[in-house]
This record gives structure tokens, C-alpha cells and sequence, in this order.
């Protein structure tokens, strides 16, 4: 789960606006405009290091940070870290979120990759001005940012740039959760316990955890139904507080451990158009107790694809929106090698 602050109105504008383009050269680059915010406090939506900050926009358009022509006036490079999972493995990468539009405060005037400057989410970066714009860039094409786009990263110069999806509640983040392959895979249970998922089934009285994330593929040999009737007071504490938009519960079996998942109504019409009996199906979702052997889990989506076949299309539409010599793509996947050309 992403530790990011925001001010209450950024928070409610980015969740409700669409993304849209800054056109440079001829080439969209995908972001989130936000707008009517004239002269508020502007606060970082993450935590992180600002590297580059400046107000001028001649000295915008000479410095080395490469930055789009729509994006010179008043810009300012927050760069922060993403963790997620590919292959089951934790990877962290760092990504640049670029800000434009506003008044940088002063105290950024000397950051530089050298010597960044410290920011945590929720504080001052600057004041806001007629409309800001932001959009995240990477060297690299990154899974997490694509899986998360809606439409195609756009390549300008030598950055890949991508809208705010990865920031927005409603999107799908599906590489922030673990995929098991097993019931003897670790779980980070808490900041310092990691444990079995069959450990962390294997408990005689109910036990509440911290929502770890997980992905598990299961088949799909039973649909949901109302609720089970909750007599207990402890879990019955525990569906009113984590669980209480949760009216449908699918179980299901992974490993030989027996998964009891909650989701919404509206999942119902979900699983009755996309899913078949006997389907196998990727779950992703939060662990929130256990309780006699069985998990108990917050249902927060689920696929019907193999999530690296989902990556390998979206990566080959980027590529193929952007120039790039696919071919020189899919022999570097067969040989191991890095070696595109534009």
C-alpha cells in the first residue's frame, strides 16, 4: 500500500479528473491537469527528494533535466520510491514525478540529483497557479507505471512519461501484491514478522493481521453468496470496522489452505460475466484474520489472465506506439540481452 498524503482538495481532484495531453513535438505526454486551485498551498503527493526545482523558464529550457516544452513554467522534479512484486520478488524502483504550473518554494532553489532535498507527502512544495500539471517519468519502461496506465506511456527524449493512474484509488495496482505460488511462500505479516502463508493460516483462535497483500491463482470451483451469519464478537468486531462493505464471500482453496474472500455486490455481475465454473483465476486481495487453519481475506480484484501476458501485451503495444524495433524486443526476451533501438 502506497504512504502518500495529500491535501483534501488535491486528493478530491485527482480522483475525479481525466487524464489528458501536453502536446510537445507533436507527441502527447499523458497527465493530470488540475485546475481552479489559484493561489492555494501546493503539497507533495508523496514522499520523497526533490532533485530539480526552478520558476524561470529560459533556464528551464537550457538545463540538462530534459523537460517537455509544455512543462516550463514553474517546474519542479519530486523523485520518489515505488515497491512491488515481479515474479513473486520484491523489487524497488525510483520514479520522477514532475510537477508544473506553480510557484516552487524558495527552500528548493539549490536541489540537484547531487544533493536533493527531503520532502514528506502532505507538505508545502509551492503555491498553486492557473493549472498544474503532473505526470511521473522513468528511463525505463516500468511494469508497475504500465500495468497501471490506461492508455500507452508516451517516450520523449530519453523518458518514458505516464498519467497519475498509480496514484488513483480506483486503478488496479496489481504488481503491489505478492503472487504466491504456494502455501510455504514468505508473507510479510507485519513490519517485522514474515512468515508461511501455511504459518499464518495455522492458528487455533482468531488472529488479526496487518491486510498483507497477496495474489494466488485458484479454480474457480465455487461462486459467491451472502455473507456467512458472524456470531463471534471479535470477528464480528473486525467485519464492522474492515469488512462492512463486504457482502458477498467466495471460498475457495489454495494450497490445501480453505480462502474465504469478501468483496461488494457489484462483484457478483463481475464473476457471472467473466468467469466460468472450473476457470482458474487470479485473486488479489488483503489478509485481515485468520482462524482455525482458514484466511480470511479482503477481495480487492480479480483476473482472468495470466498477469505476465497482460505486461508482455501492454509492453509490446508501448513499444509499438512509440517507435521502437519490436522485433529487437522479443529476441532480447528469448537471449536475456537489452538491446532496443529506436
Amino acid at each position: 500500500m502506497k504512504n502518500i498524503k495529500k491535501t483534501f482538495f488535491l486528493f478530491v481532484t485527482i480522483c475525479s479528473l481525466s487524464i489528458t495531453s501536453v502536446f510537445a513535438q507533436s507527441k502527447p505526454i499523458p497527465c493530470a491537469r488540475i485546475t481552479g486551485n489559484k493561489g492555494q498551498e501546493l503539497n507533495a503527493l508523496v514522499d520523497g527528494n526533490v532533485i530539480y526545482s526552478e520558476s524561470n523558464t529560459k533556464k528551464i529550457e537550457k538545463s540538462k533535466m530534459e523537460i517537455p516544452e509544455g512543462f516550463r513554467n514553474g517546474t519542479l522534479l519530486l523523485e520518489y520510491e515505488e515497491k512491488y512484486y515481479l515474479d513473486g520478488q520484491e523489487v524497488c524502483k525510483k520514479f520522477q514525478l514532475l510537477y508544473s504550473g506553480f510557484t516552487p518554494d524558495d527552500s528548493f532553489k539549490k536541489a540537484s540529483e547531487k544533493k536533493s532535498i527531503g520532502v514528506k507527502g502532505g507538505t508545502k512544495i509551492g503555491i498553486a497557479g492557473d493549472a498544474i500539471l503532473l505526470t511521473i517519468r522513468t528511463k525505463e519502461l516500468d511494469p508497475h507505471l504500465l500495468i497501471c496506465s490506461g492508455s500507452e506511456p508516451v517516450y520523449y527524449g530519453s523518458y518514458w512519461y505516464y498519467g497519475l493512474e498509480s496514484f488513483m484509488n480506483s486503478t488496479p495496482k496489481f504488481l503491489t501484491f505478492k503472487q504466491l505460488s504456494s502455501s510455504e511462500d514468505l508473507v510479510t505479516i507485519s513490519d517485522d514478522i514474515t512468515m508461511t502463508l501455511k504459518e499464518a493460516a495455522a492458528v487455533g483462535e482468531l488472529t488479526y493481521y496487518q491486510a498483507p497483500s497477496i495474489a494466488f491463482v485458484a479454480q474457480m470451483n465455487a461462486f459467491p453468496f451472502p455473507k456467512h451469519e458472524i456470531t463471534s464478537a471479535s470477528e464480528k468486531l473486525i467485519h464492522q470496522t474492515l469488512l462492512a462493505d463486504e457482502s458477498l464471500e467466495l471460498i475457495l482453496e489454495f494450497d490445501g489452505i480453505k480462502m474465504h474472500l469478501y468483496f461488494p455486490e457489484q462483484f457478483n455481475d463481475y464473476f457471472k460475466k467473466e468467469v466460468k465454473f472450473g476457470d482458474f483465476v487470479s485473486f488479489y486481495g488483503n489478509i485481515v484474520y485468520a482462524e482455525a487453519g482458514e484466511l480470511h481475506i479482503y477481495g480487492r480484484d480479480f483476473m482472468t489472465r495470466n498477469i505476465n501476458d497482460v505486461l508482455k501485451e501492454k509492453k509490446l503495444k508501448a513499444l509499438l506506439k512509440n517507435g521502437f524495433n519490436v522485433n529487437d524486443m522479443l529476441r532480447e526476451e528469448s537471449q536475456g540481452e537489452s538491446n532496443l533501438e529506436k
